[in-house]
């Protein structure tokens, strides 16, 4: 899940609930202590990286959702995520 705001929160909880697996990739520090303090499995960095999103296991996963607040930085996800991880 990219971004642990509103929207990613709640996708979170969902996903939680459902014992689905997933990592948090967030940047802001308030929103990566709200996971860590609700068991979340989390990563520091800029989702819109390739970097980052390596780092957070993209050729594992299943789905990448952008949760941003910014509609282009979900643009930005999307895109580069589709460069990593083809399927």
């Amino acid at each position: 899940i990219c971004g642990h705001g509103r929207v990613g929160e709640e996708i979170a909880r969902e996903l939680a609930q459902r014992n689905v697996p997933f990592v948090i990739v967030e940047l802001e520090q308030d929103a990566l202590e709200r996971a860590r303090i609700a068991g979340y499995l989390v990563l520091a960095g800029d989702a819109t990286t390739e970097e980052t999103l390596q780092a957070a296991g993209i050729q594992r996963a299943n789905a990448v959702i952008a949760a941003s607040e910014s509609d282009l930085a979900n643009t930005y996800i999307t895109l580069t995520a589709r460069a990593l991880k083809t399927d």
